[in-house]
């Protein structure tokens, strides 16, 4: 069974996650695409589920439509890249995961598109 969930509303990004949470036991054998809107129509997330599972690829957008972050889920955990933006539309960060720790180098940038660091982690430890 597919499902589509839409939600007219969205005001913090924890409040989404606590919302997003809750339908996991709910898609048990199937999928579901869930889309989550501000007021005025434009898209504030996007996530999706395959038995029970946050799965691929997650979004979330600033009011303006600019993409926020963008990363990977597999089995409800963190992997691959995670992307966070300015609301310029420039990169923030870049970090790595592998099961949901961060591996490998962050990297971080200041506003206007240019390295402030690089950070490397081991399963979540600083090396």
């Amino acid at each position: 069974m597919k499902w589509s969930i839409i939600v007219i509303s969205w005001n913090v990004k924890d409040l989404l996650e606590q919302c997003l949470k809750s339908v996991e036991p709910y898609v048990k054998n199937g999928t579901a695409d869930i889309f989550t809107y501000f007021p005025d129509g434009k898209k504030a997330a996007e996530t999706h589920f395959k038995n029970s599972e946050r799965t691929g690829e997650r979004c979330y957008y600033f009011t303006d439509g600019k993409l926020m972050q963008k990363d990977s889920l597999e089995l409800n955990d963190y992997f691959g890249h995670q992307y966070m933006y300015y609301s310029n539309g420039n990169l923030y960060a870049d970090v790595k995961y592998d099961h949901d720790m961060r591996h490998g180098v962050a990297k971080y940038y200041y506003p206007n598109g240019t390295l402030e660091k690089e950070i490397t982690y081991e399963y979540d430890n600083l090396t």
